[in-house]
């Protein structure tokens, strides 16, 4: 019996290990790197400008539906088109007013009447190759296959500081996220006309742990843009960091997960390089002169957890500590409030996902961040993802977000 079972466990070992290889060597086949050509015009650097297009690969309708079996997602999701993937590089501006090329992905399902827009927006990264625009399995293929696989244009900016881009990435700052969501709505705008595909009237926001904060940054901005191009109809962010001062940094001070500290010096980093403030003015000498070349875009996140604290206020400096303790206001900490995403009034429904039993990302931000907008008259629905942890609570949201933006094209007609 003994030998049975073991041979049986053996078997479906090698099955799953094949099936995994097959959709690996098909997902390798159908990426390659094409530059397309495309109108620019000359000595143009303004905000959302063109800069290079290149596409980065092709599936078909069936293709995208096996990506989203290895994806094993807890709902059905229905695949009804192929699609095209393109790394769109675009002119955008820095937090410290320089003009910068940013990249990002735009996939166009393979039909003419795309029925709407969804930007997608990723979480935390500290590896710039390992982003929307670079082809991998689970930016750019589940990705494409959960939305421009249902007819959706897709776009997911980078970000500045990832992907091509190596400016240091304002982690957590909203202005500077936004802008690079906004530009690349513009670009894609641009590029899809060029294709002679139809863009949609209606744009629906999403995006994971530090995407559902940039998604919260991004609604806000487009809708005080006003463009009639990008109208946000629907808005769901999934298990984001909201109430940046009051919330976010003293939870993750408390190192109830493993990778806080790192975040909390990617954050510092960031912080320090945007509002021209010495480092060590709060991270300790040794983490100041540490910290920099951990976020130089080249190193992989657990590589940067491993050369940090597993408790984060040990890399924290004395005298910001006790300031903050006793609640001092610090450079730092008015930078964190300046930079929550919760003093507005979205008028586009939003749905927030969470989860109680998420070790990452509290779930007193997303009931935060649900009470303070309910009180401002924003359309909110706060959704609970059972017994999900971080990554969790994206898998249990993706499959429900997508109905939901079914829902509202089918309303609007595209």
């Amino acid at each position: 019996m003994k030998s049975k079972i073991l041979k049986t466990f053996i078997a479906c070992l090698v099955l799953t290990c094949v099936g995994v290889a097959a959709i690996w060597i098909t997902f390798k086949t159908c990426t390659r790197t094409v530059e397309i050509a495309i109108p620019i015009a000359a000595g143009d650097h303004s905000p959302g400008a063109l800069h290079k297009v290149e596409q980065i690969g092709t599936y078909t309708r069936s293709m995208l539906a096996t990506l989203l079996w290895w994806g094993n997602l807890p709902d059905p999701i229905s695949v009804e088109y192929g699609a095209r993937l393109y790394r769109v590089q675009y002119w955008t501006r820095t937090p410290w007013g320089t003009d910068t090329i940013a990249s990002g992905l735009v996939c166009i399902p393979k039909t003419k009447t795309p029925r709407g827009v969804v930007s997608y927006q990723h979480g935390t990264a500290v590896n710039r190759r390992l982003t929307p625009s670079a082809p991998t399995l689970l930016e750019s293929g589940l990705g494409t296959a959960i939305f421009a696989g249902g007819g959706y244009i897709l776009c997911a900016a980078d970000y500045i500081g990832l992907g091509i881009n190596t400016e240091v990435h304002p982690y957590l700052h909203a202005e500077g996220t936004a802008t690079a969501v906004v530009d690349l709505l513009k670009a894609a705008h641009a590029f899809v006309n060029s294709r002679g595909v139809a863009w949609p009237s209606s744009l629906h926001l999403a995006g994971f742990s530090q995407g559902g904060y940039s998604t919260m940054a991004a609604h806000r901005a487009l809708e005080t843009l006003g463009d009639p191009r990008f109208q946000v109809v629907s808005s769901a962010p999934i298990a984001g960091p909201y109430d940046l001062a009051g919330v976010t940094f003293p939870v993750f001070l408390e190192g109830n997960d493993s990778y806080l500290s790192a975040y909390l010096a990617y954050l510092a980093h960031a912080y320090s390089t945007i509002y021209s403030q010495p480092l060590n003015s709060v991270l300790t000498d040794d983490y100041a002169k540490t910290v920099p070349g951990l976020f130089d875009g080249n190193q992989d996140e657990w590589v940067v957890a491993q050369r940090l604290p597993s408790q984060p206020r040990a890399m924290f400096r004395k005298e910001f500590l006790d300031a903050f303790d006793r609640g001092e206001s610090t450079w730092f900490t008015t930078a964190l409030a300046q930079n929550q995403v919760l003093q507005w009034s979205p008028k586009a429904p939003v749905r927030l996902y969470y989860s109680e039993h998420d070790p990452v990302v509290s779930p007193r931000e997303a009931i935060t961040a649900f009470s303070e907008l309910k009180k401002r008259g924003c359309d909110i629905t706060l959704i609970q993802a059972g017994e999900a942890d971080h990554a969790g609570t994206a898998l249990f949201a993706v499959p429900k977000i997508r109905q939901w933006f079914d829902e509202k094209a089918s309303k609007r007609g595209g």
